[in-house]
């Protein structure tokens, strides 16, 4: 049986320990299982700081041993 499983990450770092302003990012996903050892993922992201945007997509096998 193969199940898709959906993912929202929101994240916000007023540190300043790895940029000099405040940042957000926000990311939205998919899983998708292809069998008991095998998914495959995908995921958009959208960073925010406060001088500058970025944005990524990413995408992925993942095998599990």
């Amino acid at each position: 049986q193969q199940a898709w499983t959906a993912k929202l990450q929101w994240q916000d770092d007023d540190s300043k320990l790895r940029q000099k302003t405040n940042a957000r990012l926000l990311s939205a996903g998919l899983d998708h299982q292809l069998n008991a050892q095998l998914s495959w993922y995908s995921l958009v992201s959208r960073m925010k700081l406060d001088t500058a945007h970025d944005h990524a997509i990413a995408t992925g096998l993942k095998f599990s041993f």
